[in-house]
């Protein structure tokens, strides 16, 4: 309870300082106000009444110092020049994305940060030093299709980025100036991917590079928007539970060892896994989030586990506060693991009691349990519901572990020779078309996604609540049943 009631504050006073300006000292008010009711109390003699009042106090301060802190280290150097059109050379420091006629990356130019949008060619790789002219402009926020408001420049934050620019022209000047590792890292995800597209036909190859490696840029937005349909926008997006896919197929592969050494197999391919795609602020939070799934399978105590991510979540937030509310990557990935850990035991005493076959037991539980968690978010942040979410995740969930081996085996053996790959391309093309064939049936079903305008957050955190309601029952329940 102690340490709930911590982090509990720790997140309130991170969500207070988020949609306020009190500052930094309103933060240091609350410290110095937790530190007050805790002498008073061992003054009179209460310390064990007064404690948690403290530790909350204590929390919420915490909260809002470390949020202010973070948004004072944000630049503004260049305030003068917004709306005008200026030249800017600058390093790239992220792996840049990109579409068939734009590509988007992030420019360190001294201490500020710059999100360049511009034409596909010149392409930029990470490390590059180039020169972009256009006209800068501070983020701002826009409605999406949905109706719903996206608050762009706080999301931009998260990433230290202060300032937009269109880019009319880009000149590369140099090349190699990022991080040494991070080269290698993001040359050999490249060279991945051009294997996977010489030995799977397109569009299967772009979306082999979404379930292994979380690239979109070659789907089309056709096809992104059928995948968003029909509810399965999860297995072509990094997440812990995209992860946890992967080293899972790889654990029962090694079902013969004990279960410590296949932890440490999951392990190590989880951090394989993270090291190959980039290891990328949102996969190191994929991936953390992926091992502590893994390690609540392997020592079956999942309540234990439930500290364990509480824990992990905030010292992300604590590195970065801006991502508790503005970045839905790290949102979705936390739910869906909490969902595992916390909600996942009772559908699986369900299913155990139920039709449902052994080999589909997980998947369904798995579908079930991640849906059910994130719903209200997604709700929320897109107000569209797939109806054919369950029945689509159902069907394609069984065969992802299998082409992503296969994809992985395909991009590893086509590196050194495309004749001892062949066999693996010819099954991964076999199992992409089946995902595709799915994915597009079902997207033609009439209805196939629901949009609700009017879901609120107030009514999001209502489902909330109320499923913390439901699991606090179900966890007495099971409790007294085991006395």
């Amino acid at each position: 309870m102690k340490f709930y009631l911590s982090v509990g504050g720790f997140f309130v006073g991170v969500v207070v300082a988020s949609f306020t300006s009190l500052g930094m000292v309103f933060g240091l008010f609350f410290l110095l106000l937790g530190i007050g009711v805790g002498i008073a109390g061992l003054v009179h003699g209460k310390g064990t009444s007064v404690f948690l009042v403290v530790l909350v106090c204590i929390g919420i301060g915490l909260g809002i110092v470390r949020f202010e802190y973070y948004d004072t280290s944000l630049v503004y150097t260049l305030d003068s020049f917004v709306g005008e059109d200026i030249s800017l050379e600058g390093i790239v420091t992220t792996e840049p994305t990109y579409t068939d006629t734009r590509q988007a990356f992030r420019l360190q130019v001294d201490d500020v940060y710059v999100r360049v949008s511009g034409e596909v060619y010149p392409r930029v790789r990470y490390g590059d030093v180039v020169e972009v002219e256009g006209m800068l402009k501070h983020p701002e926020s826009f409605e999406t299709d949905g109706g719903r408001v996206f608050n762009y420049p706080a999301y931009l934050k998260k990433d230290k980025i202060t300032y937009q620019l269109f880019a009319d022209t880009t000149s590369v000047v140099d090349a190699g100036e990022g991080s040494f590792l991070r080269n290698i890292l993001f040359g050999t995800k490249d060279t991945f991917v051009r294997v996977l597209n010489e030995t799977i036909p397109q569009p299967h190859a772009a979306l082999m590079a979404g379930l292994l490696l979380g690239v979109q840029d070659a789907l089309g937005n056709e096809l992104l928007d059928a995948f968003r349909a029909v509810g399965l926008i999860h297995i072509i997006v990094l997440s812990g539970y995209n992860i946890t896919i992967v080293a899972d197929a790889v654990m029962r592969l090694f079902g013969f060892v004990r279960p410590r050494g296949r932890f440490l197999i999951g392990g190590i391919v989880i951090g394989l896994f993270v090291v190959m795609v980039g290891a990328g602020a949102t996969v190191v939070r994929a991936g953390l989030m992926a091992g502590l799934v893994l390690v609540a399978r392997i020592l079956g105590r999942r309540y234990d586990m439930l500290r364990a991510l509480v824990f992990v979540g905030a010292l992300m937030v604590l590195y970065n506060p801006y991502i508790l509310l503005f970045d839905p990557s790290f949102q979705l990935s936390f739910l869906a693991t909490l969902s595992l850990i916390v909600l996942a035991p009772y559908i699986e005493r369900l299913c155990i009691r139920s039709w449902i076959p052994d080999y589909m037991r997980d998947i369904v539980v798995a579908t079930l349990s991640t849906q059910i968690f994130v719903l209200p978010l997604l709700l929320f942040q897109t107000g569209e519901i797939s109806v054919v979410g369950l029945v689509a995740n159902a069907l394609v969930l069984g065969v992802v572990p299998i082409v992503m081996f296969t994809g992985f085996v395909t991009g590893v053996l086509g590196i050194v020779s495309s004749i001892l790959a062949l066999p693996f391309s010819y099954v991964s093309y076999a199992l992409l078309t089946y995902i595709l064939s799915i994915t597009e049936f079902m997207s033609t079903v009439p209805f196939a996604t629901v949009s609700l305008s009017f879901f609120s957050w107030w009514m999001a955190w209502s489902m909330y609540i109320v499923y913390a309601f439901v699991l606090v029952y179900l966890h007495t329940k099971t409790k007294a049943t085991r006395i």
